[in-house]
């Protein structure tokens, strides 16, 4: 992509990072990012909005506003995938190109990374060279960082999205869930929700949330978890009831039915949920 100057114009990285995941939260095409050069107000555009007055009306033509790029634009997509694999999964390098060649792909590459023990590294890995990329598209535009300034925050109209839970996947506690409402889908900032499924009998792996807290609403089936820092406290839930977890208490959840899956709608004040989950292997021989 030709690099189209700014007249030294200073944002802040998580800006400019929140920008660019806005950008890419939906479906190529639908949603769109910009930067004043002059100013360096970011500004969000998208086809499921109507005109907003505060978005100028030149913003797509005008040399003053630059789009931010696509995460495809940076080889941020499956080529990062194929990159990370090669370096950490070679053993799943056929298995990877297969379900790249499906539909679901990233739900199929998520549950791989759960089962094998990969979903920190990947975060990691991924976190790394969105940075890198974002930052060396800046320093090619002439866009500085500054940690000192705040720069304006990213011009988004308040949006109401209907949406159905997505494909399921098994997280790093070892339930399976179906997100909804989350960074990737809508652009939450502060805020996950997704469906949770535990089958009969089963059993999460003790853990924690980091910082983040939890509401649980149980829709059907009756669900039993000990908390605590040595799980020595125990609650029972049933359809209609709600559950609070704060943040950084160790829990361990489980179906109480041998025969009947629980249901239940899970909200989290982290808007990537897995990214806050911390695994307590310690603690789970002691309820076994």
């Amino acid at each position: 992509m030709t690099a189209t100057s700014c007249k030294s114009v200073s944002v802040s990285y998580h800006d400019l990072l929140f920008a660019f995941e806005s950008a890419n939260s939906s479906a190529p095409g639908e949603n769109q990012s910009y930067i004043c050069k002059n100013t360096g107000k970011f500004y969000f555009v998208s086809v499921h909005l109507d005109d907003d007055d505060d978005v100028p009306e030149d913003i797509e033509t005008s040399d003053q506003y630059l789009s931010l790029p696509s995460k495809r634009e940076l080889d941020l997509g499956r080529e990062l995938v194929f990159s990370f694999v090669l370096e950490y999964l070679p053993d799943e390098w056929e298995n990877i190109r297969d379900i790249f060649h499906r539909k679901g792909a990233y739900s199929r590459f998520r549950d791989m990374l759960s089962r094998r023990g990969m979903l920190d590294k990947w975060h990691a890995f991924e976190a790394s060279a969105v940075e890198k990329a974002l930052r060396e598209w800046a320093e090619d535009n002439g866009i500085q960082f500054g940690d000192a300034a705040k720069s304006p925050p990213l011009d988004r109209p308040a949006v109401c999205t209907v949406l159905r839970a997505g494909a399921p996947f098994v997280g790093k506690q070892g339930f399976s869930y179906a997100p909804a409402v989350s960074a990737e889908t809508v652009g939450a900032a502060a805020i996950h929700m997704q469906l949770l499924t535990i089958p009969p009998g089963g059993r999460a792996k003790a853990h924690k949330h980091e910082a983040h807290e939890t509401a649980i609403y149980v829709l059907s089936g009756e669900g039993g978890m000990y908390y605590g820092e040595r799980l020595e406290h125990h609650l029972v839930s049933g359809p209609g009831d709600f559950v609070y977890i704060p943040a950084n208490v160790p829990h361990l959840p489980y179906n109480r039915s041998q025969t009947e899956p629980c249901l239940a709608v899970i909200s989290r004040t982290d808007p990537n949920e897995q990214e806050s989950v911390v695994l307590l292997p310690e603690l789970d021989a002691i309820h076994a």
